[in-house]
C-alpha cells in the first residue's frame, strides 16, 4: 500500500494510526474491553500491518487505557519470558524494571 500510495513510512504509519484509533477510543470508553472487541481490534492492526507497540509508541496514554480496560473485561496479560523466578504453576502477568 505505501509504494501505491507514494507515502513514506513515517506518513503510513501515520495514517494507519489515526484510521485505529478511534476503533479503540471507542471500544475502551466504558473502561471495559471485551474478548469480542480485543480479537476486532488485533484483527483491525493486523490487517494494517500495526502491533500494539504501535499503538503504544504513537499514544501511550490511549495504549495504558486499552491495557487497564482489557484487564478490567477479565483478560490478564501473560508474560511468556519472565525474568523473576516464579513457583511451579505460577503464571506471571506483568513485569516491570
Amino acid at each position: 500500500m505505501r509504494i501505491a500510495a507514494e507515502y513514506t513510512a513515517p506518513e503510513l504509519d501515520s495514517v494507519n494510526f489515526a484510521a485505529v484509533r478511534p476503533l479503540v477510543s471507542t471500544a475502551v470508553a466504558d473502561d471495559l474491553l471485551t474478548p469480542g472487541e480485543s480479537a476486532h481490534l488485533a484483527t483491525m492492526l493486523a490487517a494494517l500491518g500495526m502491533s500494539w507497540q504501535d499503538v503504544q509508541r504513537s499514544d501511550p496514554e490511549l495504549y495504558e487505557h486499552a491495557f487497564v480496560s482489557a484487564i478490567n473485561g477479565g483478560q490478564l496479560p501473560e508474560v511468556r519470558s519472565p525474568h523473576i523466578l516464579q513457583k511451579k504453576g505460577e503464571i506471571v502477568h506483568f513485569e516491570s524494571d
